[in-house]
């Protein structure tokens, strides 16, 4: 639709100052009253509403395969916790439940005399909360309770995904990524940092 365009003098106060006085339309590279512009009208264009939206693209078949793979591992996490046993021996185990798989003591623990690493207890909090044991789950390593709920929220995401053929609610997977990542920074070395902080007060104990 064209429209005309018209440009408003200068005020007559400009108009006193020499620098001002041969300025018109043309000079400025402005439009007169005139010059015609080739405007779109999308609030009067009866055909603007009827633009279809763009369709999404399908989820690539790779995606779903990586997600599905990482579904598996997540399962597979939790069939070990499940094979864990913290309760063993009469009593609630609150660290060390990754040695009943053959794997060494926490070498970190070893080697400074009963310090704690970041993810002590985690292995452990995973097999509390499998079993619905919230309470000792968190006094396990809460950053381990706060995992494998993440876990199984992750995973029913996934699946529901894969399902709808898009990432739902996530617009970009680099920034979630990352946002996740720093989270999960965070959380576990500012819990390590208590826990230091915690058995150095206690003497050790």
């Amino acid at each position: 639709m064209a429209r005309q365009l018209s440009v408003e003098p200068l005020p007559a106060p400009f108009l006193r100052f020499p620098c001002f006085a041969n300025l018109n339309a043309s000079n400025l590279l402005l439009p007169s009253e005139n010059d015609m512009a080739m405007v779109p009208d999308h609030a009067t264009d009866p055909d603007w509403d009827d633009v279809p939206p763009r369709p999404r693209r399908p989820m690539a078949w790779w995606v779903r395969g990586i997600l599905l793979a990482i579904v598996a591992v997540w399962l597979g996490v939790f069939g070990i916790a499940m094979r864990l046993n913290p309760y063993k021996d009469d009593r609630i185990w609150h660290q060390e439940t990754h040695t009943q798989l053959g794997l060494p003591p926490c070498s970190f623990k070893t080697l400074t005399g009963g310090m704690p690493c970041p993810s002590c207890g985690m292995s452990t909090s995973f097999a509390l909360l499998v079993r619905g044991d919230l309470w000792n789950s968190v006094q396990a390593n809460v950053v381990g309770t706060c995992l494998a709920i993440f876990g199984v929220a992750f995973v029913l995401w996934a699946i529901a995904s894969v399902i709808r053929g898009r990432l739902l609610g996530v617009r970009s997977v680099e920034m979630t990524l990352i946002r996740l990542t720093i989270a999960f920074v965070i959380l576990l070395f500012g819990r390590w940092g208590i826990v230091l902080a915690l058995h150095y007060w206690g003497g050790g104990t």
